[in-house]
């Protein structure tokens, strides 16, 4: 019995040695040599960890940003559109998007506005943006790779966010300490907490500081 399953066993490795020569291809690779098969071995390493660590960066930053704010979700471009003219931006107005994303909200922004600026803190993103934004030749725009608490919003007339209900109350009292009266802040999915909405679209709220 155990000769049989011997010889089974080494029947299977034959098979599996043969499949390996057909994929990896004969003439490139000659399995028998050892200096090919560490070769190959440390290169699939190299690539695996090289993904790895790419993956796990990005995880990293998304939980990051679920922690300090929100995680990114691509708002749709018909949600971009209803945002932009609820808040009815003028051409002398200065427009902010608190958590940007791939920079669509802000680059939508700029035909409306005097400038847009995106705050990001993903690097990832904040490339994705800033590629846009050199594609589409758009100069009156700014993104910023950075927390949205480092930013001063007094000089800005329009705010848009995408929080989670954790956090509302503490931006909510960081505009309304820095922002001037008649400010507009227009906020996907999310409310504050203790602070009426005057207008709303589906799952869009706008605010008058």
């Amino acid at each position: 019995m155990l000769l049989l399953k011997f010889k089974g066993a080494t029947s299977l490795l034959r098979q599996v040695n043969m499949c390996a020569r057909t994929v990896i291809s004969k003439k490139f690779v000659n399995l028998g040599n050892y200096k090919y098969m560490i070769i190959l071995f440390w290169a699939a390493t190299i690539i695996f960890t090289i993904v790895y660590a790419g993956i796990l960066f990005y995880l990293l930053y998304a939980l990051y940003a679920m922690i300090s704010g929100a995680p990114f979700v691509p708002t749709s471009h018909e949600k971009v559109k209803k945002m932009i003219d609820m808040v009815d931006l003028k051409e002398h107005e200065r427009f902010i998007d608190l958590g940007s994303g791939d920079g669509r909200l802000v680059l939508a922004a700029t035909q409306h506005c005097k400038h847009a600026t995106g705050v990001e803190i993903s690097p990832l993103l904040y490339w994705t943006s800033r590629t846009q934004q050199l594609r589409k030749h758009i100069k009156n725009a700014t993104f910023i790779r950075d927390t949205l608490w480092n930013i001063d919003l007094a000089s800005y007339d329009v705010v848009s966010i995408y929080f989670i209900p954790h956090w509302m109350k503490k931006l909510e009292k960081k505009i309304k300490q820095e922002m001037k009266p008649g400010s507009r802040i227009i906020s996907h999915a999310f409310t504050f907490p203790g602070w009426r909405y005057q207008k709303k679209d589906d799952t869009i709220y706008m605010y008058y500081v």
